[in-house]
């Protein structure tokens, strides 16, 4: 048994008051999230769940359970999914070569896609750490940008190495079209935002708004 898998397949039962809605949005069979579920609880020697013909309920124990494994696998999934990586298209490699270090970057030929502070209008800079090393790369840009479609898009194109959070990169990177480098680095994470009209108090509608999309964030799978 996964037991990352099984407590994935118990919240989402929780979550969702239904097997079947839990298999779905996990992408995986009924049978195949009931069994992690038994195996859990066969593991803990207890009933996180109480099944009906017609609904899934929760003891005490189960919810309890659940806190604390929402609570982990929060913790996970932010230690992963707040990490950047510094992929590059192959056009850009084979046109400029790969950097074996992040002070490469400060050369002449090497170009950087730079990332705007939509506030203040200066590009967003990177800091990288590896053990007890730190660095600041600021490098020479071929220009910048503050949305996050466009400098996607800009590193596609073979203009210059972007910085992207790993669940943005992941789909490139499989495909081929991004390919990472500085892989024994990591960065700072990358600042994102929910944007409203400015108000003094923040409707129950918005929190609960709010609140769905901290959790969404959270969750996004990152596997990198």
């Amino acid at each position: 048994m996964d037991r990352i898998d099984a407590m994935q397949a118990f919240a989402r039962v929780v979550e969702t008051r239904s097997f079947t809605k839990a298999a779905d949005t996990l992408h995986m069979s009924k049978t195949t999230v009931t069994q992690l579920v038994q195996q859990l609880e066969a593991r803990l020697r207890v009933r996180l769940l109480n099944r009906t013909t017609r609904k899934v309920n929760v003891p005490a124990d189960g919810a309890a359970y659940y806190e604390r494994v929402v609570a982990l696998l929060a913790d996970m999934d932010d230690a992963e999914t707040s990490l950047s990586s510094a992929y590059a298209s192959p056009s850009y490699i084979e046109r400029a070569g790969t950097p074996a270090h992040p002070r490469d970057l400060e050369d002449t030929h090497h170009r950087i896609v730079g990332f705007l502070w939509s506030r203040s209008g200066k590009t967003y800079p990177f800091i990288l750490t590896r053990g007890d090393e730190q660095l600041e790369v600021q490098g020479r840009h071929a220009f910048a940008m503050d949305d996050g479609n466009a400098y996607l898009a800009a590193g596609l194109a073979g203009l210059g190495i972007v910085w992207l959070p790993d669940y943005m990169a992941l789909d490139p990177v499989a495909q081929g079209a991004l390919v990472p480098i500085f892989e024994d680095w990591r960065f700072e994470p990358m600042p994102m935002s929910v944007a409203y009209p400015p108000n003094r108090h923040v409707s129950a509608k918005l929190r609960v708004f709010i609140d769905w999309v901290v959790e969404v964030m959270d969750r996004l799978p990152s596997r990198s």
